[in-house]
């Protein structure tokens, strides 16, 4: 979601559906920036050029294509706020979402989502690119659609695994796909991407889901060790939402518009 005002640029990348359950009821993940057209954090360039890119491969009226390209250009900030370098935004516009997960070994993967793909090729491929020591899986049963047959030898290759099941009551409709490095630093993927074949292996040209997913990392230390997905499993959650602010807050915004 994207507000722009005359001066400030207001942008949410998460799992959030525009829906009474995506923005009332589901327990989603969002990271959320909040910054001027003059000096931003990275990830609101990346979505003015995802904006401006986004006619090129998906098909729409001449004057949604014509609207979409003028908020990426009142968007788009003058100065970068080198920062918050580490917080990007990824389409699969081009490439699969994949190419963008780390190709090194880490030292514990961990993922979460309403959705895996039955065969869980996508947990599969992500598995075999990242080769994890350890592996945290966690699924809702009341409500998530996966193979536990399927996941559970898609992890076959993981030495220490764990399958958690999330109790049944509000959804947890966040993705996330987590991971911590030998060194102690912990990153992660969020966003609308579910972790299928569809969202994960394909680009959007080739036929996949068009998938827009946020990627930070976060800072080492034990507060954080076990990372996102152990709010989700310790506190009933899948709503841990990271604000990123313009260094001086500006005047308050006048909407002029809303894009979904």
């Amino acid at each position: 979601m994207v507000l722009l005002g005359d001066r400030d640029v207001w942008l949410a990348v998460g799992s959030g559906n525009p829906t009474l359950s995506g923005w009332g009821y589901n327990h989603e993940l969002w990271v959320t920036a909040y910054a001027t057209v003059d000096y931003s954090p990275q990830i609101i360039d990346d979505v003015a050029d995802w904006l401006h890119d986004l006619p090129d491969t998906v098909g729409m009226a001449s004057w949604i294509a014509k609207t979409l390209r003028y908020i990426a250009g009142r968007m788009r900030p003058q100065e970068i706020d080198e920062r918050w370098s580490d917080v990007r935004a990824f389409g699969n516009l081009r490439e699969p979402l994949l190419d963008h997960l780390p190709a090194d070994p880490v030292d514990e993967l961990r993922l979460a989502a309403p959705f895996y793909d039955p065969p869980a090729r996508a947990t599969t491929a992500i598995v075999s690119r990242m080769k994890p020591r350890a592996i945290r899986v966690a699924v809702q049963p009341s409500v998530a659609m996966f193979d536990g047959a399927a996941l559970s030898r898609a992890a076959a290759s993981v030495l220490d695994q764990t399958f958690i099941l999330l109790g049944a009551g509000r959804a947890r409709h966040g993705k996330l796909i987590e991971w911590r490095t030998a060194d102690g630093k912990t990153a992660g993927m969020t966003g609308s991407a579910n972790i299928t074949s569809s969202a994960l292996l394909t680009s959007a040209r080739q036929g996949g889901t068009v998938s827009w997913p946020s990627s930070h990392r976060t800072i080492p230390g034990s507060s954080r060790r076990k990372g996102i997905l152990s709010h989700l499993t310790s506190f009933g959650t899948c709503g841990r939402r990271r604000s990123l602010a313009a260094p001086q807050a500006p005047p308050r915004p006048s909407f002029s518009a809303v894009l979904w």
